[in-house]
């Protein structure tokens, strides 16, 4: 999917918020210290009042969401490995199976209507440590300077708003 920016892939920790209609995905953005000279590593902490470059996705009309395993070390476990999918790059999933279960759920509801379905949509991110999938029918993406601790109060303030 055509996506605005990269994700760090050593640790963008990712965290996930939902509530019954919308998700929100936060995660460090991948930057370059262009004073690095391979000597050290720099270990972030979502506790700190550092700013940071961060992301704030929105997925909009989400029917279900899940963040974690598996991990980039076992990967080829998920059930779509090998069927085109890849890590550290936000995807689509194409005639996605969860679609159909949960539309096959929710098709005994008195007013389902199978129109609605139309325009949702498979998301697929392959983090470092976890991976996010959800089901939705669009996304945006808010980029921040702030710090994690910062961008958690306005998430926050975004699900009871």
């Amino acid at each position: 999917i055509d996506f605005p920016v990269t994700w760090d892939v050593g640790a963008p920790l990712p965290h996930l918020f939902l509530n019954g209609h919308k998700a929100y995905l936060t995660f460090y953005i991948k930057s370059v210290d262009t004073n690095w000279d391979g000597t050290y590593t720099t270990v972030v902490d979502t506790a700190s009042d550092k700013v940071v470059s961060l992301a704030l996705v929105e997925f909009e009309h989400c029917t279900s969401a899940k963040l974690g395993s598996p991990n980039d070390e076992v990967f080829e476990s998920h059930p779509l490995y090998g069927k085109g999918l890849e890590l550290y790059t936000p995807m689509q999933i194409v005639n996605s199976d969860w679609i159909k279960e949960i539309q096959r759920i929710n098709s005994i509801h008195s007013n389902y209507n199978p129109a609605n379905w139309k325009n949702t949509k498979h998301f697929f991110f392959g983090f470092h440590d976890d991976t996010f999938e959800c089901i939705a029918r669009s996304f945006k993406v808010e980029l921040y300077q702030t710090s994690f601790r910062n961008l958690l109060n306005i998430v926050a303030e975004k699900l009871v708003g």
